[in-house]
C-alpha cells in the first residue's frame, strides 16, 4: 500500500466513480488523470477502499504490464474560483474542452468534470442565490448603481 497522501477526490467519490462506470479499464486511466496518480497508485487505492477485489486488481495489474505506464500530467489539484470563471469565460467564447485544458496547464477530463459539476452546483443553488439578490436590492442602502449590477447578476445566473 501507499503512504498516506491527499487525494483531490475523496475515497466516497473514487468509488462511486468506480461502481457507475462502464469501462473498469478507461476508468482507472480517468481517476488517474483526476487524481494526477499514476495508473498502478488508482488500482491500489481501489483495493484500500474495498471498490476493487483482488482478482480484478490481478487483471488490472497484468494488463498494465503489458501497456507502457504513462506519467500523470501535471495537476495542481482543484481549481480556483478564478479559474473557474476563467474556464467558463473560455467555454462561452466558444473554446473546447482541450484547448481550456492546455491554456489551463490541466487534463481534457479534468477540465470537462470541473465544468459539468459547477453547472450542476450552479443551478441547485440558483433559487438561494436569486432569493440573496432580490432581498438585498429591497435594502435601503442598496444604491441604483449596485441594483443595476444585481440584475445583470440575475440575468447572466439564469442562462
Amino acid at each position: 500500500m501507499e503512504a498516506k497522501t491527499k487525494w483531490p477526490m475523496s475515497d466516497a467519490e473514487i468509488k462511486s466513480s468506480w461502481r457507475r462506470c462502464e469501462n473498469k479499464k478507461k476508468q482507472v486511466k480517468i481517476l488517474a488523470e483526476l487524481n494526477a496518480k499514476t495508473k498502478p497508485q488508482v488500482i491500489d487505492k481501489l483495493i484500500q477502499i474495498g471498490a476493487m477485489s483482488a482478482a480484478e486488481s490481478a487483471k488490472a495489474k497484468a494488463r498494465e504490464k503489458e501497456e507502457p505506464v504513462s506519467e500523470p500530467k501535471e495537476h495542481r489539484g482543484r481549481f480556483t474560483a478564478a479559474e473557474h470563471r476563467k474556464m467558463f469565460e473560455l467555454r462561452a467564447g466558444g473554446f473546447g474542452y482541450k484547448q481550456i485544458a492546455a491554456k489551463m496547464g490541466s487534463t481534457e477530463t479534468s477540465v470537462q468534470v470541473t465544468l459539468e459539476r459547477l453547472r450542476r452546483e450552479r443551478r441547485a443553488a440558483w433559487p438561494v442565490i436569486e432569493r440573496a439578490l432580490r432581498w438585498y436590492a429591497a435594502q435601503p442602502e442598496c444604491t441604483a448603481e449596485e441594483r443595476r449590477v444585481l440584475k445583470r447578476e440575475a440575468e447572466r445566473g439564469a442562462e
